[in-house]
């Protein structure tokens, strides 16, 4: 089918007037429901926080009542709102570089194939063939970090030829970006992550490399993280600051929150990251009198650390970090923070270090 072509000039295509006048009415008649008419054209006020909301038999409720009643909820409203921001901006991001990732890998086969064969068919059989090569050690190391991220109730079984296959491509294209010079250029995805200010920490402050981690002491994905933490933290040393913020999943742990505050009270004694080794060693013991037991053990002022959580200390602290990680979009724990660079779920220290060899090396 084919279409007209425009004119070069411009001036030849003129409206004709009836179409000039209809939309210079409709025009105005907008204007009016946007002012009020009082004798003179006046722009109309939005309401003000001490116009009546409603009124009942004449007496006003005020819009200001109405936001001080739903103050907390709107609060909530806010926190949502802010969250889909965070992860808008985060799919963008996830959106650019997959692309970006496919037309990079599509660059290698197309290097790595050469002339004579087509690119699909030379991946087809050094995947196969690589596949065979894949340990079961290496498969059941990939499924104890990711176990977090696949939907509830997948077993090994279900899944291990795809995750043969999956590392078998994987370590293909790592040689081919060893083989070929590959240079990305695309900024990595960060966040903004409040600062705070008194939270538990390793390293010093002034380390290139601060890793903020989200966590919930009743989490058992969180407890597998702990291990390789304690492997970067020894590896790197002064290099990097690690700081501990609080994730109580309330709704699914009864005793994470208690834990929390556990873990702050003993903080306020110095003592934070034996209590915080204690706790997620003995996972399964974190109610409020075998908290306080723990204290015991490790030499805590026990009149102190009763008084601190039976009088609900640090609340305040637990719903801070608790608003500072929803804002950075975490909705599950471990959640981690390398300058901003999320990870989440049970990583190893392989995963942890390979971002912070990269912000070690780069200019940030």
């Amino acid at each position: 089918m084919s279409h007209p072509e425009l004119p070069s000039d411009s001036r030849a295509v003129r409206p004709p007037m009836w179409r000039v006048l209809l939309v210079a009415v409709l025009a105005f008649a907008a204007v009016l429901v946007l002012l009020r008419l009082d004798g003179n054209l006046a722009v109309a006020a939005a309401p003000g926080d001490d116009d009546p909301a409603a009124r009942v038999e004449g007496a006003p409720i005020a819009l200001s009542a109405v936001t001080d009643r739903a103050a907390e909820q709107l609060q909530a409203v806010e926190t949502q709102r802010l969250q889909c921001e965070v992860q808008a901006e985060k799919s963008r991001h996830d959106v650019l570089a997959n692309t970006l990732e496919t037309l990079v890998r599509e660059k290698l086969l197309e290097l790595a194939a050469g002339s004579d064969q087509k690119p699909s068919e030379w991946l087809a059989l050094e995947r196969t063939r690589r596949a065979e090569a894949v340990t079961d050690e290496e498969v059941n190391a990939w499924f104890t970090q990711n176990q977090s991220r696949l939907r509830r109730g997948t077993t090994l079984a279900q899944i291990e030829p795809q995750v043969r296959e999956f590392l078998a491509q994987q370590s293909l294209y790592d040689e081919l970006k060893e083989e070929f010079d590959v240079d990305y250029l695309l900024d990595a995805y960060r966040v903004d992550v409040a600062e705070a200010e008194g939270r538990p920490s390793k390293g010093p402050e002034n380390a290139k490399v601060t890793l903020i981690e989200y966590s919930d002491f009743e989490c058992p994905y969180c407890r597998q993280v702990v291990p390789s933490l304690r492997q970067v933290i020894d590896k790197y040393g002064d290099k990097i600051r690690v700081e501990y913020r609080q994730f109580p999943l309330t709704g699914i742990h009864a005793n994470a929150m208690a834990a929390a505050r556990a873990s702050l009270c003993a903080n306020e004694q110095g003592k934070f990251w034996e209590m915080h080794d204690l706790m997620f060693e003995e996972q399964k013991e974190l109610a409020v009198p075998q908290l306080k037991e723990k204290a015991g053990r490790l030499g805590l002022d026990q009149a102190a650390f009763h008084a601190c959580m039976d009088g609900n200390r640090f609340s305040d602290v637990i719903e801070e970090d608790l608003r500072s990680g929803s804002l950075a979009g975490v909705t599950g724990t471990p959640a981690m923070f390398v300058n901003g660079r999320p990870l989440s779920g049970a990583v190893d220290a392989a995963a942890i270090s390979e971002i912070i060899d990269e912000e070690l090396e780069s200019g940030s």
